[in-house]
């Protein structure tokens, strides 16, 4: 459909899935050239130590998780210093040297706040607290020098067949992060949203959307009928905003034989250009589209396997082109870089070749139990 929805009135301005992957760092150079949902304990860089300012009148008491073991310095072989402590997810960067994560608050993670933080001067800007969102179903963007949050709500109130989520777009300016617009999405599974030219796209895991910048105002590209998306992935590269690679599954008690798949989206016209099925039990854990393809990390229960595929055919890359990052017994997360693809995992953290998938660098957490 390519349909305008009628959408209430901006809001006044006002002041002020699946399993969690809890790593304990990420490195700002990671975070410089890719954001994701996966929690996350700590921010660190490869600089020496510095002193924090965070705002005073924002506390965020953090969640109550176990305790982690982790050198004083080092991951593996890389070096890093802590910025921020905390459980952060969603990391996103304004280059050349700020960056924007999502925090999650209080002793069982009721609320959230968006954290700024400037790696040349080491100034940290906290947001007001966002109620009840849930840390891994909300996401942050930029488009246009602004910054978007998407805040998914869990509310049962619903029928049974209801998605659980209730889901709100907001713009935030950018400098001290106080809430300038607000638009309600409806109910949903998560709101995950990207970036693309003077839009933003926007996956509530039944419906993809493309929302207008200015007005918040929201258009439905594709609805997934009864399936529901998990991951959403955009070919941002050279110019290009055309492609939205997605994974769908089957809500359902007892999976069908093909559970999964994944389905390569126009986003000017919503046409489903190429589908592939997965395997029964399959369970697709991240997407990264790009120039050279699409690179999927599918577990099965037992292990992980990232996959290259040739796109806009979603056929399999052959033999010599496929994937060389090593089949892992935990879920690993996919990120783009710069030239690079980032693989990490709950003791993994790695970079490939996106061409061809060889591990160019990789380290592992020190420490017993590690981290």
């Amino acid at each position: 459909m390519d349909t305008e929805r009628e959408e209430p009135p901006l809001a006044r301005p006002v002041s002020g899935h699946r399993r969690a992957l809890t790593v304990v760092a990420v490195l700002a150079a990671c975070a410089l050239v890719a954001g994701g949902a996966t929690g996350i304990r700590a921010i660190l860089t490869r600089t020496a130590r510095h002193a924090v300012a965070s705002n005073p009148a924002a506390a965020c008491v953090a969640p109550q998780t176990p305790p982690t073991v982790v050198a004083p310095n080092h991951i593996g072989g890389w070096k890093f210093s802590e910025i921020e402590a905390g459980t952060f997810a969603s990391v996103i960067a304004a280059p050349p040297s700020t960056l924007y994560a999502i925090q999650a608050c209080g002793a069982e993670e009721t609320a959230l706040r968006i954290i700024s933080i400037n790696l040349k001067t080491k100034a940290v800007v906290v947001s007001g607290a966002f109620a009840r969102a849930a840390l891994l179903t909300s996401s942050l963007t930029r488009v246009d020098g602004s910054l978007y949050f998407g805040a998914a709500r869990l509310d049962l109130s619903g029928g049974a067949t209801a998605p659980p989520y209730e889901l709100t777009l907001y713009r935030l300016e950018p400098a001290t992060l106080k809430v300038v617009g607000e638009r309600p999405l409806g109910r949903g599974y998560g709101l995950t949203l990207a970036a693309a030219q003077n839009t933003i796209v926007a996956s509530t895991g039944h419906e993809l959307l493309t929302v207008d910048p200015s007005s918040l105002a929201s258009r439905e590209v594709l609805s997934f009928g009864k399936a529901v998306a998990q991951h959403m992935s955009l070919l941002t590269n050279a110019g290009s905003d055309r492609y939205a690679a997605v994974n769908l599954f089957s809500p359902a008690a007892v999976p069908p034989a093909e559970s999964a798949r994944i389905e390569l989206v126009d986003l000017a016209n919503g046409r489903v250009v190429s589908s592939i099925g997965l395997p029964s039990g399959s369970d697709p854990e991240s997407l990264s589209l790009g120039p050279s393809g699409l690179w999927a990390s599918v577990g099965d229960g037992l292990s992980t396997v990232v996959t290259h595929y040739e796109t806009p055919s979603l056929t399999q890359a052959t033999a010599g082109d496929r994937s060389h990052i090593p089949a892992s017994l935990q879920t690993l997360s996919l990120d783009p870089g710069r030239g690079v693809i980032w693989v990490r995992g709950l003791t993994y953290l790695s970079c490939a070749d996106p061409a061809t998938g060889h591990v160019l660098a990789s380290t592992v957490p020190s420490g017993s139990p590690p981290p």
